[in-house]
């Protein structure tokens, strides 16, 4: 749990960069990509995260991680928050990286 309050004024640009990226182009991406996320998702919608993931015009590699730990299933790795999912994001990642080549 984060315990820093994030200010209203964060709420504007926070809002001007989800438009944004809501109408970006994903189609032109064309790279292999690897996305994890969670289906239990709280704090972006899980619907709306598989229907960009759609539109990407690349080879799309999913993993879904529901036990994070985080209470929100939003930080899905990391020391702070989700450390018991470090191990099996660090080696998907590795794994991933190895079958580009």
């Amino acid at each position: 749990t984060w315990t820093i309050p994030h200010a209203t004024s964060a709420l504007m640009p926070l809002a001007r960069i989800t438009n944004e990226a809501n109408e970006a182009p994903l189609e032109n991406i064309d790279v292999p990509i690897l996305v994890f996320r969670s289906l239990k998702d709280k704090t972006v919608s899980p619907k709306a995260t598989a229907a960009a993931i759609k539109r990407i015009g690349g080879t799309v590699e999913e993993i879904l991680i529901d036990q994070s730990g985080h209470r929100h299933h939003h930080v899905l790795a990391g020391d702070a928050v989700s450390p018991r999912t470090n191990e099996l994001v660090t080696n998907a990642i590795i794994e991933w990286v190895k079958r580009l080549k």
